[in-house]
């Protein structure tokens, strides 16, 4: 059970993340939003995917 429970809050953030990239595409700032998901986040796959959402 708690092992879909990582898999959902997985899923969550990788549909958070594809949707900063669509505003990051439309020129909006995702900076804010960035900052907190790098606090929150721990995963090294989930940093790396952040860290070239900012540099993009």
């Amino acid at each position: 059970m708690n092992e879909l429970r990582g898999v959902r809050i997985q899923d969550e953030n990788l549909r958070t993340i594809l949707e900063l990239a669509m505003r990051k595409l439309r020129k909006e700032d995702i900076s804010e939003e960035i900052a907190v998901l790098e606090e929150i986040e721990k995963r090294k796959e989930m940093m790396l995917l952040l860290e070239l959402l900012k540099r993009a």
